[in-house]
């Protein structure tokens, strides 16, 4: 599978070769990225506790035997309470979120006070957004230079025009 969006570089890393990379990190794309080589191959799937299920069915639905692991736990730690201050005080312009629980615990902890967001893709704003959260801008990519364009594309909207009719 190919895709436009720059390809992770676990290739560098000693032993692992990336087979395929989806265009997208969302795990619906991820599931669709084996072609064909699925039945009778074995995935090992080592996930977060909070993951979707959609990759690890989607890879299923293709004949693949997964094994899923929780690899790592997500726990809330609370903003420092100077962070907190500034974003109550309104002088957080925009946060960044690269995961729809760290959109989910910047509303539980800020509530109205939370400055709008920008998304490293859809779920994580779909999530934002679900939270209560208004979502300024959405990554093209998940990768760190699309984010820092949506952040940028955010911070310096281009002008409206204004229509008399």
């Amino acid at each position: 599978m190919t895709s436009s969006a720059p390809a992770p570089q676990i290739d560098a890393a000693p032993g692992l070769a990336a087979g395929a990379t989806p265009g997208s990190a969302a795990a619906s794309a991820t599931a669709a990225t084996p072609d064909g080589t699925g039945p009778g191959r074995r995935v090992l799937l080592p996930l977060g506790d909070l993951a979707r299920t959609v990759l690890a069915d989607g890879l299923r639905a293709a004949g693949w035997d997964v094994d899923v692991v929780v690899a790592y736990r997500t726990v809330p730690v609370a903003l420092p309470d100077d962070v907190a201050g500034l974003a109550r005080a309104g002088r957080v312009d925009v946060a960044v979120v690269a995961a729809g629980s760290a959109a989910r615990e910047l509303a539980r902890q800020l509530g109205d006070a939370a400055p709008p967001v920008v998304a490293i893709g859809q779920p994580s704003a779909d999530a934002a957004r679900a939270a209560g959260l208004t979502v300024v801008g959405v990554a093209d990519h998940p990768t760190d230079h699309a984010l820092a364009d949506a952040l940028c594309a955010a911070a310096h909207p281009a002008p409206t025009t204004r229509s008399d009719a």
